[in-house]
């Protein structure tokens, strides 16, 4: 039983550890940031569930004995299996593309586990309906109500695949995700959550579950922090000076200088009476 236990735990953790992976990839980071590429790729989920799952119900109506009971089971098989076929590729392909955008959510997502688990429980009805009772579909080809483990299959296909259109839709809402705690342990349970002291542990876990610390040289660096100064600063206001200015009258250096007294210009003070007179 121990065995079992760390068998099953050890493939949680490289779950775990490979959606992880997926999430650091640059091709899921461009999926999930892009405008367009994810709202593209999460429409022709959606056109090509419709498509299959569309061609499934007619058929399944078949079985039960509700509808289309006057057509042959093999007759309407052969016609609707053509489009069955082509909505099953493109679905899977894209419904595998959003796992890949969103892979670590994903993966714990209590919705898409339940998902997971109905579409085993449909394909494992499609096999055992395709390797038992359709064996013998000559035998009952025409019947309006065909027996009863036909009719077991159609209805068992029809409750599967409700069931995993409702969980798919409700993958997009994160009520129960493990990053919202508190959770009960039955949720944390079914979606893997790893939780310590009430709060989801990031970082993957290794195989004996303890988180090693990480290292960083052989001695830790001591930051300080910054150091910032509340104290209000005194701002001294502007000192005005308000005594008149007194302007001194411009000097121009171009006016002819006044004559002193003394000097010997013409007919000044001074001058000599007979100094530029005709004798």
């Amino acid at each position: 039983m121990a065995n079992v236990d760390e068998s099953g735990i050890l493939t949680a953790t490289m779950l775990r550890e490979f959606a992880h992976w997926l999430d650091s990839t640059a091709w899921s980071t461009s999926i999930h940031e892009s405008l367009y590429a994810y709202p593209l790729i999460e429409s022709t989920h959606v056109w090509g569930l419709a498509v299959f799952v569309g061609f499934a119900i007619l058929l399944d109506l078949r079985l039960l004995g509700v509808a289309f009971t006057s057509i042959p089971v093999s007759d309407l098989a052969r016609r609707l299996l053509p489009w069955t076929i082509a909505g099953f590729v493109v679905m899977v392909v894209s419904g595998v593309l959003l796992f890949y955008a969103i892979p670590v959510r994903t993966f714990h997502s209590v919705w898409f586990r339940g998902k997971v688990i109905m579409l085993i429980l449909a394909g494992i009805n499609v096999f055992v309906f395709h390797s038992g009772i359709w064996r013998t579909v000559k035998s009952w080809d025409l019947a309006p109500k065909p027996p009863f483990k036909a009719r077991f299959a159609g209805a068992a296909s029809l409750v599967l695949w409700s069931l995993i259109i409702i969980f798919g839709r409700m993958i997009a809402y994160n009520w129960f995700d493990c990053d919202r705690q508190p959770q009960s342990a039955f949720i944390n349970w079914a979606a893997g959550c790893v939780i310590e002291n009430g709060q989801e542990i990031q970082e993957v876990l290794p195989p004996g579950g303890i988180v090693e610390p990480p290292s960083y040289g052989d001695s830790p660096q001591v930051v300080d922090p910054p150091v910032y100064d509340d104290s209000p600063r005194v701002v001294e206001p502007p000192v005005y000076d308000d005594s008149p200015r007194i302007v001194e009258p411009p000097v121009y250096e171009d006016s002819p200088p006044l004559p002193e007294e003394g000097s010997d210009g013409d007919g000044g003070p001074g001058a000599d009476p007979g100094e530029g007179n005709e004798p």
